[in-house]
């Protein structure tokens, strides 16, 4: 306790200390009003903390200053007060008389030029209002009276034009309005009276002749109908009663003579039918009454054929070719087996060059050997290989 004035006294039965002068606190000391306690002015109890206390620290404004935010109702606009917006951050009537901004940015509008967003309901145009779109982006009704724009570009069609795209169900043709087909892209029924083009060339067809193509069965012929064929290009049943052409030309063959290609296997000969070889080209048997080669009738007769073929196991096959060789060769006469083979000298003899020529079975089956010979010498004709090329002519016999 610092000094002690003599106005300073304990009351009468020490309960209450007065003060009557001053009561100073010297520097390092301090008041401490324990918990509990009470501090007072003027009889009035100070309930703000310490801390609470505290954040005066540093405050500059005067009361005046302070009393500005002493409004009455938050939310509501009071003169020379701060506004403090209410609950829902919101205040009743604030007149900006100079400057306006929002995001920094300010706004010029005039408040009759803002009333104007200030519309009843969404999607309702009002007269002297914006258009504000309700929920599902629409407007109830929209009188453009001078330009309208589309992405930038003038609508020049009347709305009496516009109103013949409102068709009532897409796919059905009505009267006085744009074609709209459905989700199949149909349409029901299209008349047209005049001019019908396809892909800029016009249609001259007649409604009948058209509706020939309207086949019930793609591959099935109808009477006054078009050709249309199957899926695999195929149609059931044609009678050509006149003119029928393939690339441009003539079948004068009448159906019979057509249905004779008509045979049921290929390569087994039928009677009264072409023949049509088999994979192989080739046919089971054919019975030939006159055969000609060049023109020249082959009159050797089947019997002739066979003795020449004849064995005394088994029929034998013959092959006959030409070869060229120097001194000898060998090679495949393409039968499985070689009973018998004969040669002879196609060039001309020549003591230098080949006098004859021999020919004989190889050591592999199927193959035959062919020889080449001359003199050894002029006064020798020990026979020696042939030392130019020559031509022989061989015939081979076997199975």
């Amino acid at each position: 306790m610092a000094d002690v004035n003599v106005a300073n006294y304990k009351e009468q039965g020490g309960s209450r200390d007065v003060i009557g002068g001053s009561l100073d606190i010297v520097s390092g000391g301090d008041l401490d009003i324990e918990s509990g306690a009470a501090f007072k002015v003027a009889g009035t109890q100070v309930t703000a903390s310490a801390a609470e206390l505290n954040k005066m620290d540093g405050v500059t404004a005067t009361s005046t200053q302070i009393n500005y935010i002493a409004v009455t109702t938050a939310g509501t606009v009071e003169a020379s007060k701060a506004v403090v917006v209410g609950a829902s951050k919101d205040i009743d009537t604030l007149d900006v008389t100079t400057t306006f901004k929002l995001g920094g940015t300010q706004v010029t509008a005039t408040a009759a030029q803002l009333n104007k967003t200030a519309v009843t309901t969404n999607g309702i145009v009002e007269a002297s209002k914006v258009v504000v779109v309700g929920a599902s982006k629409d407007v109830d009704t929209l009188d453009v009276v001078t330009t309208f724009k589309l992405g930038g570009t003038q609508v020049t069609a009347t709305a009496a034009q516009l109103n013949k795209t409102a068709v009532t169900t897409n796919g059905v043709v009505e009267a006085s309005k744009v074609l709209v087909v459905d989700a199949s892209k149909a349409l029901d029924t299209l008349d047209v009276t005049t001019t019908f083009k396809l892909n800029g060339t016009q249609v001259t067809a007649t409604a009948a002749q058209l509706n020939r193509t309207a086949v019930t069965t793609a591959g099935n012929i109808e009477a006054s109908k078009a050709l249309i064929v199957g899926a695999s290009k195929d149609i059931d049943e044609l009678d050509v009663v006149t003119t029928f052409k393939l690339n441009g030309t003539q079948v004068t063959a009448t159906a019979a003579q057509l249905n004779k290609t008509a045979v049921t296997t290929n390569g087994v000969v039928e009677a009264s039918k072409v023949v049509v070889v088999g994979a192989s080209k080739e046919v089971d048997h054919i019975q030939i009454t006159e055969l000609m080669l060049g023109a020249v009738t082959v009159t050797v007769t089947g019997t002739n054929l066979n003795n020449m073929v004849k064995s005394t196991t088994s029929g034998a096959a013959i092959t006959s070719g030409e070869v060229a060789l120097t001194g000898s060769t060998s090679f495949t006469t393409g039968l499985a087996t070689v009973v018998a083979v004969v040669a002879s000298q196609v060039s001309n003899p020549s003591v230098t060059d080949g006098m004859y020529v021999t020919a004989s079975k190889g050591s592999t089956a199927g193959w035959i050997q062919v020889f080449s010979w001359k003199p050894t010498a002029a006064n020798n004709v020990e026979p020696a290989a042939g030392s130019a090329s020559i031509t022989a002519a061989w015939t081979a016999f076997g199975t």
